[in-house]
């Protein structure tokens, strides 16, 4: 005789296990996922409960997968769960459960689409969306802000959960190998060792007595003997580890003398004529714009006119190439080997490989030289290493050779921080920085000459004008804020996190919580080649059970569902225990927002 073998439909999976009852403003799409459904649709039937769906419902067929539009209110009541099945013939698989979700309970209903303070629409800390189309986005930026006035930790951490669909277990291994669900089920931190290339140190506030020899004069001597830091030690500031040079004058110009280290070869004499040029034209442009105060910069000694000292000494660090810097020291006659006046060391080597570098790195160092100048007059400790290094992006692209230039340098440390934003706290600056601290100080500067545009933004950060002396740094920028009659430096530092997503975003004035003023730069465009915007964790329907998110002071975090499952949103943020503002904004739009 014959026998008939039935193969029981196995479940394994369905995609969202939570969504509101379709109706005629939305219809949720479930998807279920099994093993054994057959290839004859027409004699399957999908189960909620007692309530069969026949295969002319049906959106999609496979012997893997049965799409089909969410159940309304008179097959699975609101609030209630259902057990879904799957019969092929008489033949019933193992059963999952769904629920039709209840979008009264939604901090957010369906479309309303904005920028929302998530602590307004979710005051109990769960934020809760009734549905997220595939073509939706929903962005969670979480900021932490401390003012001059507030103190706050470097490092932090939040607590962030987040579900999709009514999904709080992992999702098991799909048919096909699909696991496009999955998204990124981790919020831990991934390490950014990416340094920048090119490197123009800010040298520590170190003033030890005892004068090694006499300042520069006019008219100018040939040769000199200069002492440059070594950049191979541990601490190239311990003077004790530096090298001695000596220097012949090859050109001069009317604000500059260029020396070349003696042992240096390749460089012509129309070399030093042409570093004479472009520094002198790169003076000019720092000094009208950088609005100096008093004294004129490059008179400040008894050389009334800068020093270039070329030497192939400072190409010695693999890693991140000291292209140039301006030492403190020199003009300091308290200070150890100090040569009483103000000298830029540049890198030889470099010139001929990387010239724009060269001149961009020129520019920085000058800057700090004028940074320098300014802060000492006022008796202000040399200002703050994060301002001044912000500033001295700014220089670079005043000069003409920095980011304004495309410079790859420049573009690629903004880059390096979009990625990691919450590796790089605004006021904190390190010994060995990263490309994006140098990014994340470029950043907030253009942005901070930006809405301050009418209020010498620079020369109040750069000078004395601003009457502080409260050495932070921050104190410096909320003195400019005030005169930009902007009172609330959490606020304006939330504004400037906001922009780094916003900015070219497509975004226009009618979306709810939008301010095309606050919420984008100027200039640059942050959505174009190398940058991509903000960028952050990436979810799916994959849960992310309550995890610790790190944080630095004065930096942001930011979490992305790039697409929904036409299920429910659920979003648990806990503040991190420590002072200053902590604040979440929720970004809820469409694909059709945008123009990208």
């Amino acid at each position: 005789g014959s026998a008939t073998l039935t193969i029981i439909p196995k479940l394994v999976y369905m995609s969202p296990k939570r969504a509101v009852p379709a109706n005629g403003t939305v219809r949720p799409v479930l998807t279920i996922y099994g093993y054994n459904l057959g290839t004859d649709r027409n004699i399957v039937r999908v189960m909620f409960d007692s309530i069969e769906i026949p295969a002319s419902e049906f959106l999609s067929f496979s012997d893997n997968t049965i799409s089909l539009y969410a159940p309304n209110t008179s097959t699975v009541p609101v609030g209630v769960t259902a057990k879904v099945k799957v019969k092929v013939n008489q033949s019933v698989s193992n059963e999952l459960e769904y629920t039709s979700y209840d979008a009264s309970e939604a901090s957010l209903s369906y479309q309303s689409y904005g920028i929302y303070d998530f602590s307004v629409i979710a005051p109990s800390g769960t934020f809760k969306l009734a549905t997220l189309r595939p073509d939706d986005r929903l962005v969670f930026i979480s900021i932490l802000s401390g003012s001059s006035v507030q103190s706050i930790n470097e490092d932090n951490q939040f607590t962030f959960g987040t579900y999709m669909g009514g999904n709080y277990n992992e999702i098991p291994n799909l048919p096909n190998g699909n696991s496009s669900l999955r998204g990124n089920l981790s919020v831990k931190s991934r390490e950014n060792v990416s340094y920048s290339k090119y490197i123009t140190p800010i040298a520590p506030n170190k003033k030890i007595s005892s004068n090694i020899r006499a300042s520069l004069v006019e008219p100018a001597t040939s040769p000199i003997n200069v002492y440059i830091r070594d950049f191979t030690k541990e601490d190239p500031w311990n003077y004790e580890n530096d090298k001695l040079a000596t220097g012949t004058l090859i050109a001069s110009g009317s604000k500059t003398l260029v020396y070349y280290d003696i042992n240096q070869s390749g460089l012509s004499v129309s070399d030093a004529n042409n570093m004479v040029t472009s520094f002198e034209a790169i003076y000019t442009k720092l000094k009208n714009k950088f609005g100096i105060e008093n004294p004129p910069e490059g008179n400040v000694d008894s050389q009334p006119r800068i020093a270039l000292f070329v030497s192939p000494l400072l190409n010695v660090v693999a890693t991140q190439t000291v292209m140039s810097y301006f030492d403190s020291r020199d003009k300091n006659t308290s200070a150890f080997n100090s040569a009483g006046t103000e000298i830029i060391y540049a890198n030889s080597v470099k010139f001929l490989s990387n010239s724009n570098e060269f001149y961009a790195s020129l520019a920085e160092s000058l800057h700090q030289m004028f940074y320098n100048n300014q802060k000492d007059s006022a008796g202000v400790n040399y200002g703050t290493k994060w301002l001044e290094a912000g500033l001295g992006c700014v220089a670079r692209d005043v000069s003409g050779y920095g980011l304004s230039s495309g410079n790859s340098e420049d573009r690629e440390r903004i880059s390096s921080y979009l990625q990691y934003p919450y590796k790089f706290g605004l006021n904190y600056w390190p010994n060995s920085p990263a490309q994006g601290h140098y990014g994340m100080q470029h950043l907030f500067n253009l942005y901070l000459c930006q809405r301050c545009s009418s209020y010498e933004p620079i020369l109040s950060l750069e000078g004395t004008s601003g009457g502080s002396n409260l050495h932070s740094g921050l104190a410096d920028v909320e003195n400019l804020l005030g005169k930009a009659s902007i009172t609330d430096f959490n606020k304006f530092f939330e504004d400037f996190c906001l922009a780094m997503y916003c900015d070219n975003l497509g975004l226009d004035s009618s979306f709810t919580g939008y301010d095309s003023d606050r919420y984008q730069f100027s200039g640059i465009d942050l959505r174009a080649g190398v940058f991509s915007g903000l960028h952050g964790v990436s979810l799916g329907e994959g849960p992310v059970h309550s995890q610790f998110a790190d944080i630095k002071g004065n930096s942001c975090r930011m979490f992305m569902y790039s697409q929904g499952n036409w299920g429910d949103i659920e979003t648990t943020i806990v503040a991190p225990y420590t002072a200053g503002r902590f604040k979440t904004y929720v970004i809820y739009y469409s694909a059709e927002h945008v123009n990208n």
